[in-house]
C-alpha cells in the first residue's frame, strides 16, 4: 500500500555561484507549494584587511536580483535577496543573519529568505498556494554578484562559493487555489542628497491585479558601504487614487513614523519596528479577508506621494508589491 502523506518540506534544488552572471535553474517540484525557503552559505577569507568595509546588504548582497518564472515567461516573483528578508520581517521573523567579519580570516557566512506562495496574513492562506499540477515548469533565475557585493578588503575572495539551498514546504491535498500570490519591487529614481516635498512613484494598475501589501523602504548609496536602509524621515506618506468617480486618498496623509508605529501595534513581531522599512498591509488589516485588497482594475491612476527629508549620499526608495492575481 502506497501511503501519501500530506505534508513535507524538502530541499528541491542547490543553486550554484557564478560570479557577476545570471543563471536560470528548474525547481523540479510537483504539488501545492505553500513558501519556498532559500538558504544562502559561503566562506569569504580576507588576507589583507588595510581597507575593509562590510556592505550594508549583508551577505544576501551577493544575490542581486531573483526572479521566478512559470512556464518559462510568466513572471511570479521579482526583487532582490533584501527585498524578501524585508518582507519576512514584515510578516513573520526577520531572519537570523550570520555577517561577514573585517578580520584577517575566514569568515562563514549565511543567510535566509522566504518567499510566500500562500498570502501571509490572508484567512484562507492556501487560496493562493502555487499549483505546481497545474504549471508545467518553475524556473529561479538568480543574478550574482561577487566578494564585493559582501564585503570589500584590499585582498579578499570567496574560498567557499555561496550555493543557495532551495527548500519548498509542499502540501498534496488542499484545494485548488483561486489566485495566484505575485511579489515585485521597484526603485524610485536617485534623490541624492535633496529632499522632496511631493515626491510621486506610481504603480502599475489594471485588470486582476489586486494590493494585498505595499512596503516602502528607504536606502542610501553610501560611500564604501553601498545600498543600506537608513531611517530618513518620511515626513508624509499618503496614497493617492483616481478614477471616474475622482480622486482620494486611499492610504495616508500619514508621516513615516507613525505609519511604524501603528504597524508595530497592530501587527507585533519578534523584532519590531525595522530601520526604513514601512509595512502597509491590506488583506491582513481586515481580518485576512480577500475582498480587502486594493482592487486597481477601476483605477486610473495610482501613485504616492512622499515628503522625505534629505538623504546623507545617494538616496533611494524602494516600492516593495504584493499582488493577489485571481485564476
Amino acid at each position: 500500500m502506497q501511503v501519501v502523506q500530506r505534508q513535507g518540506l524538502r530541499r528541491v534544488a542547490t543553486i550554484q555561484y557564478q560570479a557577476n552572471t545570471t543563471v536560470r535553474e528548474n525547481i523540479p517540484v510537483s504539488g501545492k507549494v505553500r513558501n519556498f525557503f532559500l538558504v544562502l552559505s559561503g566562506v569569504q577569507t580576507h588576507s589583507n584587511v588595510t581597507s575593509v568595509y562590510a556592505q550594508g546588504q549583508g551577505p544576501g548582497g551577493v544575490v542581486q536580483g531573483i526572479t521566478a518564472y512559470l512556464d518559462r515567461d510568466v513572471v511570479y516573483k521579482q526583487g532582490r535577496f533584501a527585498d524578501f528578508k524585508d518582507r519576512q520581517a514584515a510578516f513573520s521573523k526577520a531572519p537570523n543573519t550570520v555577517a561577514i567579519g573585517v578580520t584577517a580570516a575566514a569568515h562563514t557566512f549565511n543567510d535566509y529568505a522566504r518567499l510566500n506562495c500562500v498570502t501571509p496574513g490572508g484567512r484562507f492562506p492556501e487560496d493562493t498556494a502555487l499549483d505546481m499540477d497545474a504549471w508545467s515548469r518553475l524556473d529561479f533565475e538568480i543574478q550574482w554578484g561577487d566578494y564585493d557585493s559582501i564585503c570589500t578588503a584590499t585582498a579578499t575572495s570567496f574560498t567557499t562559493n555561496p550555493t543557495i539551498e532551495v527548500y519548498a514546504e509542499v502540501i498534496n491535498t488542499d484545494r485548488a487555489p483561486n489566485g495566484l500570490f505575485r511579489e515585485t519591487a521597484f526603485d524610485s529614481d536617485a534623490l541624492g542628497t535633496s529632499a522632496n516635498t511631493a515626491l510621486e512613484l506610481e504603480l502599475v494598475t489594471g485588470a486582476r491585479r489586486n494590493l494585498h501589501h505595499l512596503i516602502l523602504v528607504t536606502e542610501d548609496n553610501a560611500a564604501n558601504v553601498g545600498r543600506s536602509k537608513v531611517s530618513t524621515a518620511l515626513n508624509s506618506i499618503k496614497l493617492q487614487q483616481t478614477a471616474a468617480f475622482g480622486q482620494s486618498n486611499l492610504f495616508g496623509i500619514m508621516s513615516g513614523t507613525a505609519l511604524q508605529e501603528e504597524y508595530d501595534s497592530r501587527f507585533s513581531r519578534v523584532d519590531g519596528i525595522q530601520t526604513g522599512v514601512y509595512p502597509i498591509l491590506f488583506q491582513p488589516r481586515f481580518d485576512g479577508l480577500s475582498t480587502f485588497n486594493v482592487y486597481t482594475e477601476p483605477l486610473d491612476d495610482l501613485r504616492f506621494i512622499i515628503d522625505h527629508a534629505a538623504f546623507s549620499t545617494a538616496g533611494y526608495i524602494r516600492v516593495l508589491e504584493g499582488i493577489v492575481e485571481p485564476l
